[in-house]
């Protein structure tokens, strides 16, 4: 079942799937691509990995013009 999310109010885009967490890094969920962040001891959805793997996930694994009002 397809999740989206709102990222703007009325705009809405498919969710990202939650990467494999590691140590220090996340992998992505499609290709298992390693995201490293060696400086944050806790890796969430603010550290600087997930955000890395956010945009790649949309840029490589998406369709383009998936956005819907």
């Amino acid at each position: 079942m397809p999740v989206d999310e709102e990222y703007a109010p009325g705009l809405w885009r498919p969710a990202v799937p939650l990467p494999f967490y590691g140590l220090l890094h996340v992998r992505c969920y499609e290709c298992g691509r390693p995201f490293w962040d060696l400086t944050s001891p806790r890796l969430d959805t603010n550290s600087s990995a997930f955000r890395r793997y956010e945009r790649h996930y949309r840029a490589r694994h998406m369709p383009a013009g998936r956005e819907a009002r």
